[in-house]
Formats: C-alpha cells, sequence, structure tokens
C-alpha cells in the first residue's frame, strides 16, 4: 500500500527522532566500573617515565602572537609544566598582575635513538571554556 507523502514524512521524523534519544541516553551513561575504557594491560600515558625529565612546551602561532604582545616569552621559556597535563587543560601564566589562560593542545613524545621527552603544545585563546 502506497502512504500519502505527508505519512511517509511523518514516519521518518519519528524515527530520526527515535534515533536522536536513544543516542542521548547512550552517550550520557557513565562508563562501568569493570569496563575503564582502556584494556587491562593498557593505561592512559600519564608520562611515569618522564616525571624527571624536563618536558618541553611549545606555542602555536597565535599563543607565541599573545606572549609577545604581553611580554610572556621568558615566562613560558621557563615554565615547568607536570607530564599529568592532558590535552584540554587550562594551564594560567600570572605575571606582572596580569592572568593569561593558555589549553593544552596536545601531547607529543618525541624519541630518538637515545633518549625520549614530552612536548606539550599551548594554545591561546582557550575555546570551547
Amino acid at each position: 500500500m502506497i502512504l500519502p507523502n505527508a505519512t511517509r514524512k511523518a514516519k521518518a521524523a519519528r524515527q530520526r527522532h527515535i534515533t536522536i534519544l536513544e543516542r542521548r541516553q547512550t552517550m550520557a551513561k557513565t562508563p562501568s566500573n569493570d569496563r575503564p575504557g582502556h584494556q587491562p594491560d593498557q593505561s592512559p600515558s600519564l608520562g611515569n617515565s618522564a616525571t624527571g625529565q624536563k618536558i618541553d612546551v611549545a606555542l602555536t602561532g597565535s599563543a607565541r602572537i599573545h606572549a609577545g604582545k604581553v611580554g610572556l616569552d621568558g615566562v613560558l621559556n621557563t615554565l615547568k609544566l607536570s607530564p599529568e597535563c592532558h590535552t584540554g587543560d587550562v594551564v594560567t601564566v600570572s605575571a606582572g598582575g596580569d592572568v593569561h589562560n593558555f589549553a593544552v593542545l596536545r601531547r607529543r613524545w618525541i624519541v630518538d635513538a637515545t633518549s625520549n621527552r614530552l612536548e606539550i603544545t599551548l594554545d591561546y585563546p582557550v575555546r570551547g571554556r
């Protein structure tokens, strides 16, 4: 049987709405304790092997421009971040009575034949907060 166009469109819209609601319910669930999101032999990269090493801080173009304008170049070059900094964290730098917020954009392990080091890239301005 062929349905009128209005009925077919209503059924399709109802199905899309049901799909959206199911996705929302799935995304709203908290992870269960027996499934932390990592395999049993894996853990998130917390940088345990880099705790005694210096962490390199890199800046995006916009962060470099902002740091140059407000005179934070020297402060950011000597910044000592912890390996526990993760993507999305906000790093607040206080200098000269002003507060400047930078976002941790990415973490990158740089490995060569003799050593490895962690590089954390900061971005400015903090977006999505």
